[in-house]
């Protein structure tokens, strides 16, 4: 109850919550030609890499519940009195596994599974 108080105190308006991106994931198309990887990486030829990014403060008091631990939320509170204690960052909270089609040393073709490239979620931490 403590720290839901605390955090409604801090709260900026909506419209300025609005002009920041929050944090979340977000895509990039990539093509394995083009970082000279077409040789390695047979298929797929192209891929969608996902990332987290975005804002760590500020965030509405729905959304710090949403995508922060408890002790992010503490270290948010705890940081407005102390200026050394680090901020939070937009970082993966949950991960998967893909497969990839790449040629061996040996010239043989192989199916490879990569853990923990897909970003599923991300989170304030």
């Amino acid at each position: 109850y403590i720290i839901i108080s605390l955090l409604k105190s801090n709260q900026l308006s909506s419209y300025d919550r609005q002009k920041t991106t929050i944090c979340k994931v977000k895509t990039i198309q990539i093509k394995f030609e083009e970082l000279g990887l077409a040789y390695l990486i047979i298929r797929p030829k192209e891929y969608t890499f996902t990332y987290c990014d975005g804002s760590c403060t500020n965030l509405s008091l729905q959304q710090q519940l949403q995508q922060s631990s408890i002790y992010a939320l503490i270290q948010s509170i705890i940081r407005k009195k102390f200026s050394n204690i680090p901020q939070r960052n937009c970082v993966s909270s949950q991960l998967a596994n893909d497969n990839f089609l790449l040629r061996q040393t040996d010239g043989s073709v192989e199916i490879y599974p990569i853990k923990d490239i897909i970003v599923k979620q991300c989170a304030c931490l």
